[in-house]
């Protein structure tokens, strides 16, 4: 893109956020043309790439959520006259395949958002004022429970928001990270806003006519963590009560860290009566970190026991196409950097492959079975009493949060195998679908991104609802752990 036509774009996002609709520079038209060009590369970037978008594969659901996205394309780009308008059309493009690993992220964003004070928060199941700033006469909220907004009880009010713009509100992850978004105005047309909500405090129920003023949105962010002074654990292993705590944020490259401190505390680990492992905040990354680390814990062979078994038709494959191709160069070039062998045998095979799958017009690389398109849940597991012993005498307890995804969510279903406990939140959800790719599109303004490998046989992962969910702010380690220790003191009772 030209340097002209960028300064043009960030001229129209500074001053034309609420710009009105058929003003005399055409602005609203700019902004409609934005939409679309993006909107039209987002979805020929999912169709010629994303493996459910190929009608070799069958997969009607993906077929669904394509078809649903484009309807509201459709509808929506005519009222695009704005930036707000722009951002909400991509944004809700997005949420419409319900896949946390399919975003449109903004390259350049709206600073400042209109808001009625409020910050909302989602804990346990319910919702609540997790911080404000008011107006003379406006009641105190903090800690007030969320019951309704203009007549409609906040569960459904929230569940159409997120849905449209955020994502599958079965989910409850994106009922936790979708929530401060709620009572936010930025300018996207397809939302009304809320004039009036009810909230519960203690015994009282107080009625709100909100007054919607301008803000900072860095600022209402800030204020939603309002209160959380807990700083995150040190990754890797510490002393906890009678046994260990095993923080693990990430599975990426910085978790070899936490798998070599578990060997060297091996030994104490098998014995301690309790060990947990503490994956709030990952995200995921590269899921042998953890294979490495439960085989240390409970034993190789009982952790590959408990391990996921696919049926007669399985296995890898990738969309034959040249973004495939452009991933298998960039994980190549990232092998070699690291001098990692395998990785390196890994990439190069795969690029051969996609080279020649490309030049031949496949559709996949390697070719799908006859059987794919019959094979998308056919998930087996090994009886418990076939699976061998574990080398811990102790309780293993995982603690996961609304931000476990993708390898994150391999590592829970393998802790929940192996009969560890689960507490917390509940965990995002994962599809079959693997190997993201993210692009800028043409506009400069926002990225967008897709998938590109599918695993045949294989079912969605997650989410995982905790056997004990913790009621307060999962971030505040001090209050988990009095928290986890009262229920272990009852669980022995």
């Amino acid at each position: 893109m030209k340097v002209g036509s960028i300064f043009k774009i960030l001229v129209l996002v500074a001053g034309t956020a609420y710009s009105h609709p058929d003003d005399a520079s055409g602005v609203g038209a700019t902004w409609r043309q934005l939409a679309a060009g993006d909107a039209k590369a987002a979805i020929a970037l999912i169709e010629n790439n994303h493996p459910g978008a190929s009608v070799a594969l069958r997969d009607d659901a993906f077929q669904a959520r394509l078809a649903i996205a484009k309807q509201h394309l459709a509808s929506r780009l005519p009222q695009v006259t704005s930036f707000g308008g722009y951002a909400a059309t991509m944004a809700g493009l997005a949420a419409d395949f319900q896949d946390g690993h399919i975003w449109s992220s903004a390259l350049v964003a709206q600073r400042i958002v209109e808001w009625p004070g409020i910050v909302p928060v989602r804990r346990g199941d319910a919702w609540y004022v997790g911080g404000q700033e008011r107006l003379e006469g406006e009641p105190e909220l903090v800690g007030a429970r969320i019951i309704s907004c203009d007549g409609q009880a906040f569960d459904q009010f929230a569940a159409n928001r997120i849905e449209l713009f955020k994502g599958d509100p079965r989910v409850e992850a994106n009922l936790i990270t979708g929530a401060g978004f709620l009572f936010i105005d930025d300018g996207n047309p397809f939302l009304t806003l809320p004039k009036t909500c009810i909230f519960e405090r203690g015994s009282d129920v107080v009625s709100l006519s909100f007054s919607w003023r301008k803000v900072l949105r860095s600022h209402v962010d800030d204020l939603a963590t309002t209160g959380t002074h807990t700083k995150p654990l040190p990754r890797g292993v510490q002393a906890w009560d009678d046994g260990y705590w095993i923080t693990l944020d990430t599975l990426e490259d910085e978790a070899q860290t936490v798998v070599d401190e578990v060997r060297e505390h091996q030994a104490a680990l098998e014995i301690a009566p309790e060990v947990v492992i503490d994956l709030r905040g990952n995200g995921g990354g590269d899921s042998t970190y953890f294979d490495k680390l439960a085989g240390l814990l409970v034993g190789t062979e009982r952790a590959n026991g408990a391990r996921i078994l696919t049926g007669k038709c399985g296995g890898s494959y990738w969309r034959a196409s040249r973004v495939s191709l452009e991933a298998a160069n960039e994980g190549l070039v990232k092998a070699q950097n690291r001098k990692d062998a395998d990785g390196i045998h890994f990439w190069n095979d795969l690029r051969s492959g996609l080279i020649n799958a490309v030049s031949t017009h496949k559709a996949f690389y390697p070719d799908l079975p006859p059987c794919a398109a019959k094979a998308q849940i056919t998930l087996l597991t090994t009886p418990q009493n076939k699976i061998p012993p574990s080398k811990m005498t102790g309780l293993l307890i995982v603690v996961t949060d609304h931000k476990c995804f993708s390898s994150c969510l391999l590592a829970v279903d393998l802790l929940r195998r192996l009969g560890a406990l689960q507490v917390g939140e509940a965990t995002n959800k994962s599809t079959r679908y693997m190997e993201v790719k993210e692009i800028a599109l043409p506009s400069g303004l926002r990225t967008f991104s897709t998938l590109l490998k599918v695993a045949v046989g294989v079912g969605d992962f997650g989410p995982y609802s905790p056997d004990h969910v913790f009621p307060g702010d999962i971030s505040d380690t001090t209050e988990l752990r009095i928290w986890l220790k009262d229920i272990l003191a009852s669980r022995s009772q």
